[in-house]
């Protein structure tokens, strides 16, 4: 970290516990967007105009010394994903931001192909950071006293993007459905258009929704799951994939554009055009030998935050060089 950076925050701190460690400066105003609309451009002015680092897609729109974090263009590309108002906001937002943008960081490369080729910007105003393991999950070593089960799970906010459906009626139809188990992690959110998925339903089957967890839940859950699945239509990196491979799941994810930039030799791709061509592949799971491990050290320690931190740092120091 920078030794001059200074954390802002609202009033409204949700993680008080993260907020301390890195000595959060409270800036006191509005709610939510309004907050970081108007109360933090406005204090900004009043402290010289100093760079601001945005990691959450978001920026304040009136602040030309903006460097901005895009993790995916889905609002652009698939706005019936969204509620209405969402995609308005972030169609509206989000090109202005990137427009006046000092730089632009996202993660993946198949991510900043978008951003130049929809949002017209220039390719080198964007560098690749990729994510990585956060949390729990970091100091997490595997437990003898978890032994892999014949689960399928699946991490993710409830919307047609992550396709979850499509993995339900697969798994109904595979020949899993009675010996094994679907678990989806993921909350509900109205900033997403109705998934069709039908809750109630899924208590008559071997599917657990699980909408309220904790990070040790999750962490729980990954250890006994032998497959982890993302079917996603759609996506910027794909964390809970990354997640998965940190507790030595087998991986089946939907050959899409990023996953095979990032994943390529370490999952199982599946062609995700029809619920048949899906119940295909978990039918394969059959023969799956639950005690079997996977090397995925080294892609692991390829994605990280503290890789992703000395790319934003160093792209810092140059800005900072070419202003003075």
């Amino acid at each position: 970290m920078l030794p001059d950076t200074v954390f802002l925050t609202p009033a409204e701190v949700l993680h008080t516990d993260i907020a301390q460690i890195l000595n959060a400066q409270v800036v006191k105003g509005l709610k939510g967007h309004l907050w970081e609309q108007w109360t933090l451009p406005r204090f900004l002015k009043k402290q010289g105009n100093p760079l601001l680092l945005n990691l959450a897609n978001t920026a304040p729109i009136g602040y030309n010394n903006n460097l901005i974090t895009i993790h995916d263009i889905a609002y652009l590309l698939h706005p019936e994903w969204n509620s209405k108002t969402f995609a308005a906001w972030y169609n509206f937002m989000i090109p202005k931001i990137a427009a006046n943008a000092k730089h632009i960081f996202t993660v993946s490369g198949t991510v900043k192909s978008e951003l130049v080729k929809y949002l017209k910007v220039n390719s080198n105003t964007v560098s690749v950071t990729c994510n990585g393991l956060g949390g729990i999950f970091t100091s997490y070593e595997p437990s003898k006293k978890y032994g892999k089960e014949k689960i399928i799970l699946a991490v993710g906010t409830i919307n047609q993007r992550k396709n979850q459906k499509t993995l339900i009626e697969a798994f109904l139809k595979s020949d899993l459905a009675t010996e094994w188990k679907l678990m989806l992690y993921g909350n509900k959110s109205s900033l997403f258009s109705d998934t069709g998925i039908d809750f109630n339903e899924l208590q008559k089957h071997n599917i657990q929704f699980v909408e309220q967890f904790s990070d040790s839940d999750l962490v729980e859950a990954y250890s006994k799951a032998a497959v982890v699945a993302s079917l996603s239509l759609y996506e910027g990196f794909g964390i809970p994939i990354l997640e998965g491979m940190n507790f030595g799941c087998k991986i089946i994810c939907s050959d899409i554009l990023v996953y095979r930039e990032l994943f390529d030799g370490f999952a199982d791709f599946c062609n995700i055009s029809s619920v048949e061509k899906v119940v295909e592949q978990l039918n394969r799971l059959k023969s799956v030998d639950l005690e079997a491990t996977q090397d995925y050290k080294s892609i692991i320690q390829k994605y990280t935050f503290g890789r992703a931190a000395k790319v934003v740092i160093e792209s810092i120091k140059t800005i900072d060089n070419r202003a003075r």
